[in-house]
């Protein structure tokens, strides 16, 4: 029922998020029938998917807008060029 999301970019937001809004239009428009407490759980729980999901790409999207932003990118600079030394990347490490 819910789409496949896969953002890669930051550009791939808006997509993925149009993506969601069409199927809960979709969803809005077709008749759902409940007749037990059941039918009733798995709406909910069809929705509340659909609304989180909604949510975290929102929520990634403005994270990605703020991060991209000239603000952070300065303050990113400036720390950078604070250290006395100069930096070396080490690559990227798993996280545990």
């Amino acid at each position: 029922m819910l789409p496949r999301i896969a953002v890669n970019d930051a550009s791939d937001y808006d997509s993925e998020i149009e993506k969601v809004k069409t199927t809960l239009t979709e969803f809005q428009q077709n008749a759902h029938l409940v007749s037990s407490s059941a039918d009733v759980e798995k709406l909910e729980q069809d929705i509340r998917q659909m609304t989180d999901l909604l949510g975290s790409l929102l929520l990634g999207q403005k994270l990605q807008q703020s991060l991209d932003s000239a603000p952070v990118e300065h303050a990113a600079q400036e720390l950078v060029d604070s250290v006395p030394q100069k930096m070396k990347s080490e690559g990227k490490k798993k996280s545990t």
